[in-house]
């Protein structure tokens, strides 16, 4: 982005240039502020596209990280189910089967 914005602002810089030689010195002077705004208005428009651009970034490494800490949480959530039935399961049996010592 900074060779595009330095591009841009060099282009710009050589029209007036071109432009304010053949002003007179009241039309050089008008033309030079009118160069000077559009320069800082451009530097201003790449400073809040690159902010933008950073927000977006930022919004959806959020994103990702928030659906990375569920699905870890889901599957803690499973694990415990599944050891829980597994768990059941054995008493059962034993249970079954008449064991002294039921507990898995």
């Amino acid at each position: 982005m900074t060779f595009t914005k330095n591009l841009s602002i060099t282009a710009m810089a050589l029209i007036a240039i071109l432009g304010v030689t053949a002003c007179t010195d009241s039309e050089q002077e008008e033309a030079i502020q009118k160069m000077d705004k559009a320069i800082q208005d451009t530097g201003n428009a790449f400073d809040s596209a690159g902010d933008k651009i950073s927000d977006t970034i930022d919004d959806a490494g959020d994103s990702v990280s928030d659906t990375m800490d569920d699905a870890g949480h889901k599957m803690s959530d499973m694990t415990d189910d599944a050891g829980n039935a597994i768990e059941d399961a054995c008493e059962h049996v034993k249970e079954g089967v008449k064991a002294e010592d039921q507990d898995c």
